[in-house]
């Protein structure tokens, strides 16, 4: 089973669009959907997962969706470009995070305090530039 999901990842992969010449890097123990888009530089990071509908865009700035992510049906997790003296417009998704249905990130940073229980972000919430 693990060999046909890394073959498919790879070949999802492969098909995947390339805005402003950024490439996604997604683990082949991760998980995304046929109907996910998944363009830029996005780092999917091993045993995450992006579900179907969902839209993750790292073509104006870094996304990063740490170990044991999930990232849940037509949920957006995008970035603004950097401005000189504020704050880094990357969207940081740490370990062991679930982003609800319908969520959307835009650079901002969603981290676990304690690994047992995981933080969650609730269906149809919103994170705003730069918030942690």
């Amino acid at each position: 089973m693990h060999a046909v999901a890394s073959r498919l990842t790879q070949t999802l992969v492969a098909r995947l669009p390339t805005p402003l010449g950024r490439h996604p890097w997604v683990d082949a123990s991760a998980f995304v959907a046929p109907n996910a888009t998944v363009v830029g530089r996005v780092n999917l990071h091993q045993y995450s997962s992006v579900w179907y509908g969902a839209v993750v865009r790292g073509d104006l700035n870094d996304v990063y969706v740490g170990e044991y992510s999930v990232i849940q049906d037509r949920a957006v997790v995008h970035t603004t470009k950097s401005v000189e003296g504020h704050v880094a417009a990357a969207t940081t998704i740490g370990n062991y995070v679930t982003v609800g249905p319908g969520a959307v990130l835009h650079s901002c940073i969603v981290e676990v305090r304690r690994r047992r229980r995981g933080a969650r972000m609730a269906r149809g919430a919103g994170a705003l530039v730069g918030g942690v």
